[in-house]
């Protein structure tokens, strides 16, 4: 009887388990997807919780029982994959791309009746805002679901958590006019230089001043004066098209196998 209590108190004051078969996604990438799926469920490790990510959870279930459970929607699914999977909770949501934001919901569920336990929406304007916007997700998932089941969740030390952080900077980029202009330019150039070389190469140089051009000395100069006069237009729209000013941001996020360079900028 003794034993029996003691398993119950250690069952009651554990870490919570989370399954976490992943978010859907709505416009999004795949690769977009699938690490919001990694780095989600590592954020609530980080603040404690014990969690089954989508990969082990097929490991357990088998890919195409994952995919029937995950795509029934009422709660005796849920139950059912909980149950399968021995946990308290299931992390469901979405991650959905509309226009120029991106909007991340997600909530935990119980194991015993499909309730919501903890919920988190965010909007954010680049997908390097994603970042800070999961780790809100988890600081705010874990803490919440924890009391309400009554066990524990300690969050963990989050090593480099300060370069998690994206950094902003600004850079100046060509705007579209100044970018045809540039390659009008150039191409421009290339054609005149190109006939200008190709003259050179037929004309007769010991021929009196006033001999005719042969058609095609005459041809080879237009096409000249034609590059010549593109080559001018290009200039005029690289000087008058000017410049714009981008926010950049970088930054770098930790991972299990070392860590995730991002670099976004709002174009």
């Amino acid at each position: 009887m003794t034993s029996a209590w003691l398993v119950m108190a250690i069952a009651a004051t554990g870490p919570v388990k989370v399954a976490a078969p992943g978010l859907a996604g709505v416009s999004v990438t795949p690769e977009l997807q699938a690490f919001v799926n990694d780095h989600l469920a590592q954020e609530l490790v980080l603040e404690g919780l014990d969690v089954i990510p989508s990969s082990q959870i097929a490991s357990v279930l088998g890919l195409e029982r994952q995919k029937q459970l995950l795509g029934c929607a009422d709660s005796q699914c849920v139950v059912e994959l909980a149950n399968a999977l021995g946990v308290d909770a299931i992390l469901l949501g979405t991650v959905a791309k509309l226009d120029t934001v991106i909007q991340l919901d997600v909530r935990l569920v119980s194991a015993t009746d499909a309730r919501a336990l903890a919920i988190y929406s965010e909007r954010v304007t680049s997908e390097a805002g994603l970042l800070d916007a999961m780790t809100r997700a988890a600081k705010s998932l874990g803490p919440e679901v924890a009391k309400k089941l009554g066990k524990t969740a300690t969050p963990s030390a989050r090593a480099g958590s300060a370069s998690m952080t994206p950094l902003v900077r600004t850079e100046e980029r060509n705007k579209p006019l100044r970018n045809v202009g540039k390659w009008s330019m150039i191409g421009g150039a290339i054609v005149a230089v190109g006939s200008f070389i190709g003259l050179l190469a037929i004309v007769d140089t010991n021929a009196p001043s006033n001999t005719p051009l042969t058609p095609t000395e005459a041809g080879l100069v237009t096409v000249m004066l034609a590059g010549v006069g593109v080559a001018a237009i290009g200039l005029l729209l690289y000087v008058v098209g000017g410049t714009e000013r981008v926010p950049v941001q970088v930054g770098f996020m930790p991972t299990r196998d070392g860590g995730l360079f991002t670099l976004g900028a709002s174009y």
